[in-house]
């Protein structure tokens, strides 16, 4: 089996469907072929070395990136919005009333997602126009 898959799976899965360019059929698919790969990296710890280990080093970055794919993902569905370099095509608008703050994402079961008010300093944010 090739140790690198798992590794060049949720990299694929990223750039196809939570590009700069997102919609939610595409982020929604995202999610579900990013379940399926849930837990892939540790069926690939081959190397039982207990002392630098490269092997188990990479199945735990591996590991992390699909958390945060995760973690990705799930924010980017919920911000129904343009903002910066996300870029939701299926909400061509920004939404500063119901978006103009913080998303926060805490780890439990399932990623769990609540917002923070956005402190509005001396500058106030605007919408870009070019």
């Amino acid at each position: 089996m090739n140790p690198y898959r798992p590794r060049k799976d949720p990299t694929d899965l990223m750039d196809a469907n939570a590009s700069v360019f997102r919609d939610e059929v595409g982020l929604k698919h995202g999610v579900r072929k990013l379940n399926a790969l849930e837990g892939s990296s540790w069926k690939h710890v081959d190397d039982t070395a207990r002392k630098y280990n490269n092997n188990f080093i990479n199945v735990m970055g591996v590991d992390s990136m699909l958390r945060i794919a995760e973690v990705v993902l799930i924010g980017a569905l919920t911000r129904q919005e343009i903002r910066w370099a996300h870029a939701r095509t299926d909400y061509p608008k920004r939404d500063d009333e119901k978006f103009l703050k913080h998303t926060l994402v805490y780890n439990s079961e399932e990623p769990r997602i609540t917002w923070h008010l956005v402190t509005i300093r001396p500058y106030v944010p605007m919408e870009r126009k070019y």
